[in-house]
């Protein structure tokens, strides 16, 4: 957990979400790397990576720095390594998208359904959430092709959570995963 920092006001968020103003709740460079280290104390052969928040681009500095560090670390330890990325993608940029894609960082987002059930669900003062997240959904599933990545490997997976609002329209909500293009729906119940 990067930060408790979002710029989305989910009623039903299990994070403990805090003001972007309020960086107190920042992970640290000096923990992300004491974490990094303690993960790699591990025997296993393999070793992942996952960014959470509240928003955990909000701490986007010390999200490039894990990276980095894993990485370097990873070139003596010799372990499948791997990262991924949970993200609201409002703070997504062409920048920060080819950092993500250079390193191989895997995204996965929140998708509730369609426009207007996902922004009841998600609440973004900032602008429309939906049109944002399939933006950056379409946006980067293009960009994984063009660069000739596997689709099975690299696509962006998306997950809705589910209301009483989002029962009924059961076959909406599977209708929008796959018009964006999402090969599975990975069910998280409210």
């Amino acid at each position: 957990v990067l930060t408790e920092r979002c710029n989305h006001g989910c009623q039903y968020c299990h994070s403990s979400v805090v003001s972007m103003k309020r960086t107190d709740t920042d992970m640290s460079i000096e923990v992300a790397e004491r974490s990094v280290d303690f993960a790699f104390q591990t025997t296993a052969p393999w070793l992942s990576i996952e960014f959470q928040g509240g928003e955990p681009t909000a701490n986007w500095d010390t999200l490039t720095h894990v990276v980095e560090y894993a990485t370097r670390k990873n070139s003596l330890a010799r372990k499948e390594l791997s990262f991924a990325l949970v993200t609201n993608l409002t703070l997504m940029d062409d920048e920060r998208l080819e950092f993500l894609i250079e390193n191989r960082v895997q995204i996965c987002t929140s998708l509730d359904g369609p426009e207007d059930l996902h922004n009841k669900i998600r609440i973004f003062n900032e602008g429309n959430s939906y049109e944002q997240v399939v933006h950056w959904i379409e946006k980067i599933n293009t960009r994984y092709v063009k660069l000739g990545l596997d689709p099975q490997l690299y696509r962006v997976e998306a997950l809705p959570t589910v209301t009483r609002d989002s029962l009924t329209r059961w076959k909406e909500i599977v209708d929008e995963y796959v018009r964006v293009g999402n090969r599975a729906i990975f069910l998280r119940v409210l």
